[in-house]
């Protein structure tokens, strides 16, 4: 019996311990593509073109690392992309979705995608080791439009409100349309609101063309992971939100409970839970719910910016809503994956009162949300060597070692 191999629900990835913690803080060296998303000329967010350019510039920049997949059309027919971010290389890599504007008002959401792309891409070809980590070890989708006929609508308009898509539901065009977020098939129900209302499901689960897509993209991928940005207010809402009560809203699993407790413990939103205990209210038919009860997928909705700023805060405060969630993005990456934390502890005294043996447990655990990659992992041991014990005991002493664990 070799030293011990256990698989459970830690807290410390243990890659981050050996390389460093660059991504827990804001690292952009280069303020030219930055300062696009604070001076844009959409009261200081970037429009639907200056976003889109910025997009195109990056695939140019990064044809090895960044690329663009059609995955649908809006219901005004124009072009619904997600943007896959991943060096080339081992298939199969855990993946991540990190989608934004489901509501067309929300600008905040938009910023937060794109920084999280732009400052990944930056570090990545500065080969900042925790980059290097995530694009080589992840695959990363990024939807930064998912509502792009609201947000232009909302360019147009002197009065930015409009939620929902564009589709034609009632005559007023600032109140029509259905709203992305109510769209998905658990817990939607007919008839919860009318055809004004800003929470308008549709006639039917996935009737939108914006929710098919998300739908079918889901269908043919496995993600691990989902972040579906909204704004405003400092909360993280996770399913079940259409739950009347925290009863109710109980999830599938023990451990599921375990894994967004400790995302929080990081994240450190101001309020946190199922949207009873956030918002105050239920959302039937909402996109957390369906990713996680439908596809298993560790979904939320990170609420960003803050209550004071409304749905357009001052172009003063997005830099700073925009590096607070990339350090939180990039805790989520890696817990995607396989995510190390050790213990150990003394089994037995030394060898011997002259002797600098002793016997160790080493424990790693598994607090990441997939598993290792073939049958075994070999871990050395800085500062110790190899030596002889009882049968069943790995004794390491002296300058450096290695065990295989099976």
């Amino acid at each position: 019996m070799g030293p011990r191999l256990a698989f459970g629900l830690g807290s410390t990835w243990l890659v981050a311990l050996l390389l460093g913690c660059s991504w827990l803080r804001s690292c952009a060296g280069d303020e030219a593509w930055a300062a696009k998303l604070d001076h844009g000329n959409f009261k200081g967010f970037p429009t639907f073109s200056e976003a889109d350019d910025l997009l195109e510039g990056w695939l140019r920049a990064h044809p090895n690392e960044l690329r663009k997949e059609r995955i649908g059309a809006s219901y005004e027919g124009r072009r619904l992309d997600a943007y896959v971010l991943t060096a080339k290389g081992e298939p199969d890599r855990p993946q991540i979705l990190f989608t934004a504007l489901m509501h067309a008002r929300e600008p905040a959401s938009l910023t937060v995608v794109l920084y999280i792309m732009g400052n990944l891409l930056e570090l990545y070809s500065q080969r900042d080791p925790l980059a290097v980590y995530a694009v080589e070890n992840r695959e990363l989708w990024f939807i930064p439009f998912v509502n792009p006929d609201g947000y232009i609508a909302n360019q147009k308009s002197g009065r930015p409100g409009v939620r929902k898509n564009g589709r034609p539901t009632c005559a007023n065009k600032m109140n029509s349309g259905v709203d992305i977020n109510r769209n998905f098939a658990v817990a939607w129900k007919a008839g919860t609101f009318p055809a004004c209302d800003e929470e308008y499901q549709g006639k039917e689960p996935f009737s939108e063309p914006e929710t098919k897509a998300l739908k079918e993209l889901c269908d043919r991928n496995a993600f691990k992971a989902a972040m579906n940005f909204h704004a405003f207010g400092s909360m993280l809402t996770h399913p079940y939100n259409w739950a009347p009560t925290a009863q109710k809203a109980k999830l599938d699993k023990l451990d599921d409970d375990v894994i967004f407790n400790e995302l929080q413990a990081v994240f450190k939103f101001d309020k946190f839970g199922p949207a009873i205990r956030t918002v105050g209210y239920t959302a039937p038919g909402e996109s957390d719910d369906w990713f996680y009860g439908a596809k298993g997928i560790i979904s939320m909705s990170p609420e960003v910016g803050p209550e004071s700023g409304g749905f357009f805060p001052p172009a003063s405060a997005i830099a700073g809503i925009d590096s607070r969630n990339f350090a939180r993005a990039m805790h989520l990456v890696a817990k995607s994956g396989l995510q190390l934390g050790t213990s150990w502890r003394h089994l037995l005294p030394g060898l011997g009162a002259a002797s600098n043996r002793a016997v160790l447990e080493l424990t790693l655990k598994n607090s990441g949300l997939s598993t290792s990659a073939g049958d075994a992992l070999a871990v050395a041991v800085a500062g110790l060597s190899e030596g002889s014990a009882a049968p069943g005991v790995a004794v390491l002493s002296g300058a450096s070692a290695g065990a295989a664990l099976p």
